[in-house]
């Protein structure tokens, strides 16, 4: 996730707004299955994205799943 990190603080703009848009929560077996085919591929939950967030400097996180 230091990566994920390094690329949010070096993109957004001071007070900037930063969306994720994903199919998956993580969880799901399909996600879970391409962990196995594609090297290095790691879903990630809604918990830990917002985790990553926070520790990235933004305060105001807001997730929601359909």
């Amino acid at each position: 996730m230091g990566a994920f990190r390094k690329f949010v603080n070096n993109t957004r703009k001071p007070g900037g707004l930063f969306c994720i848009v994903c199919e998956s929560d993580g969880t799901d077996r399909e996600s879970k299955k391409y962990e196995t085919i594609i090297d290095g591929m790691k879903s990630y939950t809604i918990p830990e994205i917002a985790d990553a967030l926070r520790e990235a400097g933004f305060s105001d996180i807001r997730a929601r799943s359909s």
